[in-house]
Order: C-alpha cells, then sequence, then structure tokens
C-alpha cells in the first residue's frame, strides 16, 4: 500500500493493477478478447431477421446461429479468463493491503492499542479488512469487466441506432440519482449495523471474560437477557441493511425493465415509420439483453462497495488520530544495561502526575527493585524503561546516548520483560520460549530454561518442549506459566530484565533462587523487579520507592536509595 490510504485504494484499485504493465497488458489483452466475441452477435441478429429470414436462406440462418452459439461459448470462457485473472490479480491487491494494514498496526503505540481495545481492533483488523478485501476483489473481477463490456456495447448501439440509443440513454439521470440516494442511506445504515456488530461482539467478549464471575456470583440471567437485547439490535439492523440492499436491486432493475419497454414501444413506431428495419430493432434489442448483465453486476456490487468504502474508512479515521511514536532514534548501540534516568516525570493528562520526579541509574549486574502502593506508578515507570512512553519531563539516557538517538527497537531485543500476567501462546511451549527471539541458539534458550529453574518441569512433561499449551490435557500452574515467562525472556540472552511483580505467581524463595542465578552471569544483567516482598526488597542494591498517588498530590516525591551492603 505503501503510503496509500486504504479508502483510495477501494476507490480505485485500478490504479494497482496499471502500476504492473505486465498484469495489465495480459489484462487489456483478455478483456479485449472478451469484447471481439460479444461485439458481433448484434449485427449477426440484424443479419438474420432482415437477409436470411425475408430469403428464405435456411442455409444462412444456421450458419448465423451457429457463429453467434460459438461467439456465445467464446464469449463466455473469455469471460471466465477475466474473472480468474482479476480474481488472482485482486488477491495480490488483497495481500499487499493486509500486509501494510498490519505494519501499520505494529507501528501503533501503545497508548492506542490500550485506547481502542483488543476486540475493537480484531474487529477493525479481521471484519473490517474481509470487506475491503470483497470491494477490490467486486471491482476487478466483476465491476470492471461490466463497465468495460457496457462501453463496448454502448457504441456498438449507437451505431445499430442513434435514437433508440438515447431513448435508453435518458433514462441514465434517473438511474444515477437514484444510485447516489440510495448509497447514502447503504452508507448510513452499514454505520448502524457496524456499530451493532460491534456491541454484540463486545458483549460476547464479556460473557467469555467475565464467565467465571457470572457463574459464581448467579449473574447468568441478567448477563443472558443483556446480550439478547444486543442480539435484537444487531438482527433489526441486519434486516434494515437487507432490506435496503434489495430495495437497491429492485428499483434499478424496474429502471432498466422501465427503459426497455419504452425503447420497444419508440422502435416499433420507427419500424412502422420506415425509419429503421425489424433486424435493426432486433439486432438493437439483443445488444441491449447483453448489456443486462453487466448493468445487473454493477447494481448487485452497490452493497459490498458501500461496505468496503466504510471499512476503509474507519482505517484511515483510526490510523489518522494515532499517536505518533514516542522515540524515532535510529543508533543501534552496543547495550549493557545501563539507563539514566533525571528527574523524570509521566503525566497522561496535563492536570495528573503518575510519575516522578524521579531519577536513578540501572546499572549492569546489580538488582534494582520498585516498590510503592497500588496506582503509585510503578508498571508505568516500566513501560518508560520499555520506551513505550515519552517522558513529560526530564530525559532518559541509555549508555550515555540520549533516548531520541537510540533505535528503541534494537533495544528491546536486549531487554527481557515479564508482566504481572505472563502472556503465553496457544502453541508448544519451544514456539512460546522462542517467540520473540528466533534467532536465539538452542544453548541460549536451555540457559534460559536452567537460570528460570523452568528445565524440571520441561523434563517432567512427556512430549517436552513439544507439549501444546492451552489443550484441556496441557495447561500449567501460575506458577509454572510464570517460570516459562521467565526463561524466554532469559533465552534472549538480555542486558536488562524486567520482572513486574513476579511474586503474583511465583513464591519467593524461587524467585531468590532465579535471582541469585543471575547474578552467577558473566556479564550478568540489569535487573529490575516489581515487588512488595520485604526479602527481595532488602536484597536490592538500588530501591526505589514510589508514594501513595494521594500524597504525591502534596508534593511527596519518589525515594531512591542505594545499598552498599546490599
Amino acid at each position: 500500500m505503501s503510503e496509500t490510504t486504504a479508502r483510495a485504494l477501494v476507490m480505485n484499485p485500478l490504479r494497482a493493477v496499471l502500476g504492473r504493465p505486465a498484469i495489465a497488458l495480459l489484462a487489456g489483452a483478455v478483456v479485449l478478447g472478451q469484447l471481439v466475441t460479444i461485439l458481433p452477435i448484434p449485427f449477426i441478429v440484424s443479419r438474420i431477421f432482415d437477409d436470411a429470414i425475408p430469403n428464405g436462406d435456411r442455409t444462412d440462418l444456421v450458419r448465423s446461429g451457429v457463429l453467434v452459439i460459438l461467439l456465445f461459448v467464446v464469449g463466455a470462457i473469455s469471460t471466465f479468463l477475466v474473472q480468474s485473472h482479476m480474481a488472482v490479480v485482486a488477491q495480490g491487491i488483497t495481500r499487499a493491503a493486509r500486509e501494510r494494514l498490519m505494519e501499520r498496526v505494529h507501528e501503533l503505540s501503545l497508548a492506542d492499542v490500550r485506547r481502542r481495545g483488543h476486540h475493537d481492533l480484531f474487529d477493525l483488523l479481521v471484519l473490517e479488512t474481509d470487506r475491503i478485501a470483497g470491494a477490490i476483489s467486486i471491482t476487478l473481477t466483476q465491476v470492471v469487466p461490466a463497465i468495460v463490456l457496457t462501453v463496448g456495447l454502448s457504441v456498438v448501439l449507437v451505431f445499430i441506432d442513434w435514437v433508440l440509443f438515447l431513448v435508453t440513454a435518458a433514462f441514465a439521470p434517473v438511474m444515477i440519482g437514484l444510485n447516489w440516494m440510495l448509497t447514502t442511506m447503504l452508507r448510513r445504515r452499514l454505520e448502524h449495523l457496524n456499530e451493532a456488530r460491534r456491541r454484540h461482539n463486545a458483549g460476547v467478549h464479556r460473557i467469555l471474560s467475565t464467565f467465571p464471575l457470572a457463574r459464581v456470583s448467579g449473574a447468568e440471567r441478567p448477563e443472558q437477557d443483556r446480550q439478547r437485547g444486543l442480539i435484537g439490535e444487531l438482527e433489526s439492523s441486519s434486516v434494515r441493511w437487507t432490506v435496503l440492499s434489495a430495495l437497491n436491486r429492485a428499483s434499478q432493475q424496474s429502471i432498466v425493465i422501465a427503459s426497455a419497454l419504452v425503447t420497444l414501444i419508440v422502435g416499433g413506431l420507427r419500424v412502422i415509420d420506415g425509419a429503421i428495419s425489424l433486424g435493426t430493432l432486433f439486432s438493437f434489442y439483443a445488444g441491449i439483453a447483453l448489456l443486462r448483465p453487466s448493468l445487473d453486476r454493477v447494481v448487485q456490487a452497490r452493497p459490498t462497495l458501500t461496505a468496503g468504502r466504510v471499512a476503509a474508512q474507519r482505517f484511515d479515521e483510526f490510523f489518522a488520530a494515532a499517536d505518533p511514536l514516542p522515540w524515532n532514534g535510529a543508533s543501534d548501540i552496543d547495550f549493557t544495561g545501563r539507563i539514566a534516568v533525571d528527574a523524570v516525570e509521566f503525566a497522561y493528562r496535563p492536570d495528573t502526575t503518575v510519575v516522578g520526579p524521579v531519577s536513578f541509574v540501572l546499572e549492569p549486574g546489580e538488582l534494582t527493585v520498585l516498590t510503592g502502593p497500588n496506582g503509585s506508578g510503578k508498571s508505568t515507570l516500566v513501560d518508560l524503561l520499555c520506551g513505550f512512553h515519552r517522558p513529560t519531563c526530564g530525559s532518559i539516557t541509555v549508555e550515555g546516548i540520549p533516548m531520541d538517538e537510540v533505535d528503541v527497537a534494537s533495544l528491546r531485543r536486549r531487554t527481557g520483560v515479564v508482566f504481572q500476567d505472563p502472556y503465553l501462546l496457544e502453541d508448544s511451549i519451544d514456539a512460546n520460549l522462542r517467540f520473540g527471539a528466533v534467532h536465539a541458539s538452542d544453548e541460549d534458550i536451555e540457559l534460559g530454561c536452567r537460570l528460570a529453574m523452568f528445565d524440571e518441569i520441561l523434563s517432567s512433561l512427556p512430549q517436552g518442549g513439544e507439549t501444546v499449551l492451552g489443550s484441556t490435557d496441557h495447561t500449567l500452574s501460575g506458577g509454572q506459566a510464570q517460570r516459562l515467562a521467565i526463561a524466554r525472556a532469559l533465552g534472549r540472552r538480555p542486558s536488562l530484565l524486567l520482572l513486574d511483580e513476579p511474586t503474583n505467581h511465583l513464591d519467593v524463595l524461587t524467585l531468590e533462587r532465579v535471582l541469585a542465578n543471575l547474578r552467577s552471569l558473566d556479564p550478568a544483567p540489569a535487573v529490575v523487579v516489581v515487588t512488595h516482598d520485604q526479602r527481595v526488597i532488602e536484597a536490592a542494591d538500588l530501591l526505589i520507592e514510589l508514594p501513595h498517588p494521594d500524597f504525591r498530590v502534596r508534593g511527596m516525591e519518589p525515594t531512591v536509595t542505594r545499598r552498599a551492603d546490599a
């Protein structure tokens, strides 16, 4: 997609085709072949009714009839080739669009992802992408060939009788005006349908995420009633969209039929007046008959095109409103784990400071502990160290280099992070261990497992690293999952290890053994642990205590203590 917007891609997918000369040339040749087979048919029909039948020439009649049949067969083959070729092209364009959209998702800031919510992003990336793909496909396989054939047949109809063509064309403004009105209504109705789908999907997500709570609270019936209401809203919106789509098709077809009847009357009068022959009238109607399927395809494509354009508009609006990435440096530095935080403050809103001001230096081989009450900003400070946010005030330097100049992506590849609730894939244990560390050696992965004491758990499983998590037979306890997450982080051979509340799932003795293992490494990483546990706090080389939010409002600042005897 390069810098092309999703809406522009749906509106003009031909640009992508014309940008590839070989594909455009082949598509043009196939479409031209289709025109060559279809356009002679009205003239052959005229010959049959003006010459063969009046002259009683059976041979000419049979020859002309066989020729029409052959042209229809060849035209059908050409149509198949056109649609098949365009379908391949459409899938290629759609694939490129999906890949670019996914790239743009990975360019989002963490704040954008959290603000939007996972199920909304899922709808955007899956459902809306499917609608964009449908619009691109139907444009190239149905609409474009139909327009090309319509133009060619219109030229033939003008040549046959320009008066009848003007009579038929007089209905075009009515069709265009009605089409514009219905498109506006379809777009508005589709927005309502999308909102109903979003609410329904959010309701399903709520049921699944709160299932244990609803069961233990006896809230199944109220939740069912709530979701039943959302299902009713979705049904109502779907019915209105379906009825309006059917009205669109019926109205357009009615205009086509009305134009055909008026053309028949005018044509009949011209035959009576001797202005045209009966064969000319029949040949004009043959051209109209050949034109009808093309017009039908364009009309039937309208709801799909409208859905694709609305979906593309949602994409463009979302990415246009996205926050810029907090850091855009390009220097790939030799990172040892040394980070200096100088008078850093951070606020999500201008009137509310979440962290700071705080100053400290992380050193390789040292254990830094972040502690403080809930809401004091511990996880936010971890996010700042990961480069997820830019400080509101103060500065962060890495190995003495300002964060603005550092390639944060390369920095993260040398950082291991274990969140409060470990993220595990519904995949094999090996796949989980190598997530984000695809280039790690087997020795690195084995070392990470030993340091995290996950190796003993791994050896107890019959299938070892091939054990698939998430199945009914293979689930890990909270502590085992935490060890796996730590092993995954250590398999990267990180220079900086961040552990956010590891004692939520891991007992203190195990954590102390893991930390002792880390101190034995050469070189040892800088380790940051977020915890309330007193035994871990006492082992810290650097202790950072964050105040309660209420005290922070009164001017109390974080305290930083370096312990020489830790």
